[in-house]
């Protein structure tokens, strides 16, 4: 199995069809970087339905492959879920965005809760706006 396989494998894995709709969406994702929203797929292939970009996008996060986070104008966007966790910042003039390393080590076995984790957002003025 190829590194780049993780995603159909945790797919596969937990119980759920690797339909030809989701090896699409997940092809898409896995060539985007940065930040994606369902209307970013939706646009790259027209051919896509709606309700099952929802859907799978919904699968995706329930499987810890990604991650929402929001722009500062409020938009629902996806990361996919890296190795190493990270935030960002942003820049409220431009809205560039940069990674920012995460220190912060998530406990794992908080009683009564799952699948546990944290978000932070950072904002500021960039250099080339300053």
């Amino acid at each position: 199995m190829k590194n780049s396989d993780w995603i159909e494998t945790r797919i596969t894995g937990s119980g759920s069809r690797l339909t030809t709709s989701r090896r699409k969406i997940v092809a898409l994702i896995k060539k985007r970087e940065g930040i994606f929203s369902a209307q970013d797929l939706l646009e790259a292939d027209r051919a896509l339905d709606k309700v099952s970009v929802y859907r799978t996008l919904e699968l995706l996060e329930s499987l810890d492959i990604i991650h929402p986070t929001l722009t500062l104008d409020g938009h629902q966007m996806y990361e996919l879920h890296p190795e190493r966790h990270h935030h960002h910042i942003v820049c409220v003039s431009c809205h560039q965005d940069e990674c920012v390393p995460c220190d912060v080590t998530i406990p794992r076995n908080i009683a009564g809760f799952a699948k546990i984790h944290h978000e932070v957002h950072f904002t500021g003025v960039c250099e080339k706006c300053i």
